[in-house]
């Protein structure tokens, strides 16, 4: 894709790469909140979310491939995004699992959604957020997970805090907050997002994604792609072009 956003490129390069990337998605939010100069001036804080936005445009074109061919990628997060020459792409190959088959809980972490995570019982009366063992993996997954990185590469923050001496399996805590996950956590969501300046319609998108309902999410990801949110943060991005109503009025006002 070009930075207009209109060239879509050849679908064979939205694979999920195995060589080592030039940067990461992880690396580029860190150094944005190294830089104070991003508090300090709101051009440039936005000029990085417009960069942002043209990354998540790729990496959901890249997942757009990906479900169609029955596979999800179930480790969608900053770090497994990389940038290969000019592309950004998908990296780590570790969570890949196929559409409709249990889900392997030791392939789930951060990125997981609430309808992976359930109580288990352990002991007589304690009760235990685990990931689920009988879950049937689906597109929606992705999803979720595509909503939580949009908002942590946005944002600079986590979606959610797990505990960095654990595994995400062992973190209860952390699985427990993405098991209650509701309207109330939505709404902070798109507070975070207004406060960056985000288009209500990128706002409206993300939130979507992070339903917790899986049949409350948008349905694919051609959906996802073909959200107007897209055009108008290329719009934006672009001051000195008009839209066509734009140029319309223009015209006649000359």
């Amino acid at each position: 894709m070009h930075e207009d956003g209109t060239d879509e490129s050849p679908p064979q390069q939205f694979c999920v790469a195995v060589e080592s990337p030039t940067q990461t998605l992880n690396r580029v939010v860190a150094g944005m909140l190294d830089n104070r100069d991003y508090e300090r001036k709101p051009e440039l804080r936005k000029r990085y979310m417009f960069k942002v936005c043209l990354v998540l445009r790729q990496i959901a074109k890249a997942l757009s491939h990906h479900h169609p061919e029955g596979v999800i990628h179930a480790d969608l997060c900053l770090e497994n995004c990389g940038k290969f020459g000019d592309k950004w792409k998908l990296a780590s190959t570790m969570g890949i699992q196929n559409v409709g088959k249990a889900c392997d809980p030791t392939r789930l972490g951060e990125s997981a959604p609430p309808e992976a995570v359930e109580l288990v019982k352990r002991g007589l009366s304690t009760r235990q957020a685990c990931f689920k063992s009988n879950l049937a993996t689906h597109p929606s997954m992705d999803i979720w997970a595509f909503g939580k990185l949009a908002y942590e590469a946005l944002v600079g923050e986590p979606l959610l805090d797990f505990d960095t001496t654990l595994e995400p399996k062992d973190d209860s805590k952390a699985l427990s907050d993405i098991m209650k996950w509701n309207k109330v956590n939505l709404n902070e969501v798109a507070e975070d997002l207004a406060g960056i300046g985000l288009p209500k319609t990128g706002i409206d998108l993300i939130t979507q994604c992070l339903m917790p309902q899986p049949h409350k999410r948008p349905p694919s990801m051609e959906r996802i792609l073909s959200n107007p949110f897209w055009k108008e943060i290329q719009r934006l991005s672009s001051p000195n072009k008009r839209s066509p109503r734009e140029s319309r009025s223009h015209r006649r006002s000359s």
